[in-house]
């Protein structure tokens, strides 16, 4: 079920639930994103990490209220340098390591180790290569009025490639946050619990109107590449607080229109109704058919 909201915002109400931010940075709890082994080698933790320094953690740093707390999840088989680095980051950066973690045993986990209580819940989830805008955790929490198991969704968003912003509408992106009331065994589900793409099929979503609310960044390593969105005149947004200075030179507005063409090009590539054209238009060529 979809709603929209433009629920305006009633101040910090943060005192009535807990509010955590979920990282999953080098552990695999899907095995078609695999293998898993490569998460664990220096070369892949040192890219995660420039992207991470880049984009997810001065977003965090920044944000508006401080009222949450920033779980990232790593494998504890990482290397040693690995874990120093990530202690040495300091608040909100909260590592903790973990082994055989899987999005249905995320929620035993955080009540398990005492992140969770008696109070309602709301979980948020970002990529350790993603940002979010200065005020999306103030946000999200503006939209908490006791609802048990409802996802709050913000789809817009913007995307940089190549050193451009994108502005992009994504109904199903991987930026969510789920709403919830304390269960009988004191266990809650957790937002990755549904894959992001799957929430809307079985899961009550709000859709909150408001500017792009997040950064999701494309690299060569990513797998949304074919969706990259509307090239922006402006190659910044003050409503993001991220290293700028780590970006690539900007391109030429015709470079980003290239960029924008190609990759939506290649989202109709890849559609299951594309596929299903060109299938049977080869199969009718192979037949000597004719379309009809």
């Amino acid at each position: 079920m979809l709603m929209w909201s433009r629920r305006e915002r009633a101040g910090n109400v943060a005192a009535e639930f807990d509010h955590l931010v979920l990282t999953k940075f080098n552990i695999l709890t899907t095995p078609e994103y695999g293998p898993a082994a490569r998460r664990l080698e220096d070369a892949w933790l040192e890219r995660r990490l420039a992207e991470f320094e880049t984009f997810s953690l001065p977003s965090l740093r920044s944000q508006s209220t401080k009222t949450f707390r920033w779980l990232i999840f790593c494998d504890d088989e990482s290397p040693q340098w690995f874990k120093d680095r990530m202690a040495s980051y300091g608040p909100p950066v909260e590592p903790v390591f973990v082994s055989g973690m899987t999005n249905a045993t995320m929620g035993a986990l955080l009540r398990d180790r005492g992140y969770t209580g008696a109070r309602p819940l709301i979980t948020t989830r970002v990529d350790n290569d993603d940002a979010l805008a200065i005020d999306f955790i103030e946000a999200v929490q503006s939209e908490y009025a006791g609802q048990d198991r409802v996802f709050i969704n913000f789809p817009w968003g913007l995307r940089a490639c190549d050193g451009a912003l994108f502005t992009g509408h994504w109904s199903s992106n991987p930026f969510m946050s789920l709403i919830e009331q304390p269960s009988a065994d004191g266990a809650f589900l957790g937002v990755y619990f549904r894959q992001h793409h799957l929430v809307k099929k079985t899961e009550k979503v709000v859709n909150v109107r408001r500017p792009p609310s997040w950064i999701r960044a494309m690299h060569t390593s990513n797998t949304v590449q074919t969706q990259v969105g509307l090239p922006r005149l402006a190659d910044r947004s003050s409503l993001f607080e991220i290293d700028w200075n780590r970006l690539p030179e900007p391109p030429s507005m015709a470079r980003k229109i290239l960029i924008s063409a190609n990759g939506y090009r290649a989202r109709l590539q890849r559609s299951s109704k594309f596929k299903r054209l060109m299938g049977k238009r080869i199969s009718q060529a192979a037949s000597g058919g004719s379309s009809s």
